[in-house]
C-alpha cells in the first residue's frame, strides 16, 4: 500500500499543476483576443507622440505642441581648397552678417551614405564602349572595388541643416525669416535653401531612423539599390 500511495501522489501532484497550466494559458490566450487592437493603437500614439510631428505642408513641419519649424539645407564647402587667409575672411564675414539675426535656429549635421549609383553606371558605360584589355581590367577592379565599398556603408558624407521656429500663427513669418537666412548664406557663396515637402520627409527619416534609405531623386520612397554585374 506504501508502495501505491508513493506512486498514485506524484501522479496527482503532477496532474493538478498540469490543470492549472492549462486553465492559466487559457486565460491569457483569451485577454490576448481581446487587445490586439487597443495594444496597436497605443503603440501608434506612443510613436507619434515621441517624434512630436502633427503635419508636414509644403514648407513647414507643425508639431503637436503648437509650433511650426523651418528646415534649411546648408551645402558643404571645401576649406582645403582656401588659403588660411581666405579661411579667416569668410569665419569673420560669417560672423559679422549672423550677428544681425535676431531669432533662434538650430544647426543639425548627419551622416548618411553616398549614392555612387551614377558613378557606377558611367564606369559601366566606359567599360562597354573600350576595347582596350587593360583599361578594361583597371575599370572592373575600380568598379568592384567601388561596389564593395558602398556595400559596406563606409562612404558617407556629412549633410548641414538649419532649423528655426516660431508659433503656428507665425509661420509666414517664419518663411521670410527662412529666406533672409538663405540670402546670407549666399552673399557669402555658400549655398543653401529651404526644403519642400518631401526633403523634409527625407530629413526626418534620417534623424529618427537611422536604417532608412535616404535617395537623391525626386521620388523619395524608399528603394534597393543594385549593382549590376558586368562581364
Amino acid at each position: 500500500m506504501d508502495n501505491l500511495a508513493n506512486i498514485i501522489m506524484p501522479l496527482g501532484i503532477m496532474a493538478i499543476t498540469l490543470t492549472c497550466g492549462f486553465i492559466a494559458l487559457k486565460r491569457l490566450k483569451a485577454g490576448k483576443k481581446g487587445s490586439p487592437a487597443g495594444t496597436e493603437e497605443q503603440s501608434a500614439r506612443t510613436a507619434q507622440e515621441f517624434i512630436n510631428i502633427k503635419d508636414i505642408d509644403e514648407h513647414f513641419l507643425y508639431t503637436n505642441d503648437g509650433l511650426a519649424i523651418v528646415y534649411l539645407r546648408i551645402e558643404g564647402i571645401l576649406i582645403n581648397l582656401l588659403s588660411k587667409a581666405e579661411q579667416e575672411s569668410l569665419v569673420k564675414r560669417l560672423a559679422a552678417d549672423f550677428s544681425v539675426i535676431s531669432f533662434p535656429f538650430k544647426h543639425i549635421s548627419v551622416s548618411r551614405p553616398v549614392d555612387i549609383s551614377q558613378t557606377l553606371v558611367y564606369w559601366n558605360e566606359l567599360l562597354e564602349e573600350t576595347d582596350d584589355d587593360v583599361r578594361k581590367m583597371l575599370l572592373k577592379s575600380e568598379i568592384r572595388q567601388l561596389g564593395n565599398t558602398a556595400l559596406s556603408g563606409n562612404i558617407v558624407e556629412r549633410q548641414h541643416y538649419v532649423s528655426i521656429w516660431a508659433g503656428q500663427g507665425e509661420a509666414q513669418d517664419l518663411l521670410r525669416n527662412a529666406h533672409a537666412f538663405v540670402e546670407l548664406f549666399s552673399q557669402n557663396n555658400i549655398g543653401a535653401y529651404v526644403l519642400g515637402n518631401a526633403e523634409i520627409v527625407r530629413l526626418m527619416n534620417l534623424v529618427h531612423n537611422p536604417n532608412y534609405v535616404h535617395l537623391e531623386s525626386s521620388d523619395y520612397e524608399a528603394a534597393i539599390p543594385l549593382l549590376e554585374a558586368f562581364s
